[in-house]
């Protein structure tokens, strides 16, 4: 695989920083190769019958999403320590994996609302309450690679401007009740902007950006994979962030989002 950091050209790369330190959010278009998608697409459909993959449906029954599969292929192993490289310039930090997932968003799939991520509190297995990410970090930097054209019927992700503050204040403007969605009156306040772009696109953005999905109201699947990182020395981050969630008392351990 051609090195992420080779074939972007350094004028992009340099206007990408600039984006994501102001907005919070850039988009790095069509960087992967039909080859690597295609490779990719096969790795995804491989995992996706693996017992230990975690799997999730929307309300309608249909394929939402798969969690913890990174370390199970070398393919994504691979492309991971491309990832990090990557926001290792975006942020000048070094960042390390604290969860991946592949959204999967058939035809009619759902969407999802408005929300931070990881801005929410949750009860562990000794019923203690807990702040969301806020409990291994405070910064988080997600990485959205689309697998297929991103289409203004299929349901783009949509990202407004990164709002600073710290988990109480971030709180503050969410419903409060166990999710991380937005009030409709915050909502209503953001500028969203709808990321139309091609498939092999690099999506990077903030967990402080508010951002939400319409459903896949195409014929097409729209598919991405979606890893989140943090700047930590903690390799280990990510194993524990999968037993808190299986541990937590939370009912609802995956977004729920508009069905039209």
């Amino acid at each position: 695989m051609a090195r992420w950091l080779e074939i972007i050209e350094k004028k992009r790369m340099t206007q990408a920083k600039e984006e994501y330190s102001r907005f919070g959010f850039t988009v790095l278009e069509s960087i992967l190769s039909k080859e690597h998608l295609f490779e990719l697409r096969s790795v995804i459909k491989d995992l996706s019958v693996n017992n230990s993959i975690d799997l999730y449906k929307d309300r309608s029954g249909l394929e939402r999403r798969m969690e913890q599969f990174t370390f199970k292929n070398t393919a994504t192993e691979e492309l991971n320590n491309e990832i990090r490289e990557l926001l290792h310039f975006l942020t000048d930090k070094s960042q390390v994996l604290f969860k991946d997932k592949v959204n999967f968003k058939p035809p009619k799939g759902e969407g999802f609302f408005a929300h931070y991520d990881g801005v929410f509190q949750f009860t562990n297995s000794n019923g203690d309450i807990r702040n969301g990410w806020y409990e291994y970090g405070n910064e988080y930097n997600n990485i959205l690679i689309t697998l297929d054209d991103f289409t203004r019927d299929n349901g783009p992700l949509e990202v407004a401007k990164n709002h600073r503050g710290d988990f109480e204040e971030l709180l503050k403007n969410t419903t409060c009740d166990g999710s991380p969605n937005l009030k409709t009156d915050v909502e209503d306040k953001c500028d969203f902007t709808p990321l139309i772009c091609g498939a092999g696109s690099v999506i990077v953005f903030k967990h402080s950006c508010p951002h939400r999905s319409a459903a896949n109201n195409s014929q097409q699947e729209r598919g991405s994979l979606y890893w989140t990182y943090t700047p930590s020395e903690n390799e280990g981050i990510y194993r524990q962030y999968f037993k808190d969630k299986a541990d937590s008392q939370n009912k609802n351990k995956s977004l729920t989002g508009n069905l039209k």
